[in-house]
């Protein structure tokens, strides 16, 4: 299955790595589904995280470097 994540899903599955919403992101993206992000909503986080997170912009990079 192709799953389309959106940027409140990426923002929240960063901030919150234990959390119940993680692990659905985790499993959308492995095997057998197919996670596909568009470069907007990578950009909207980056917007995000920037303007409401500055203090965890090393969540931010850390996140999108898995």
């Amino acid at each position: 299955m192709k799953c389309l994540i959106d940027t409140n899903i990426l923002v929240s599955a960063s901030l919150f790595p234990a959390s119940i919403l993680t692990q659905a992101y985790f499993k959308a993206v492995t095997a057998p589904n197919i996670g596909m992000v568009c470069d907007y909503s990578i950009d909207e986080m980056r917007r995000t995280f920037n303007k409401k997170f500055p203090h965890k912009i090393h969540v931010l990079k850390a996140f999108l470097s898995m």
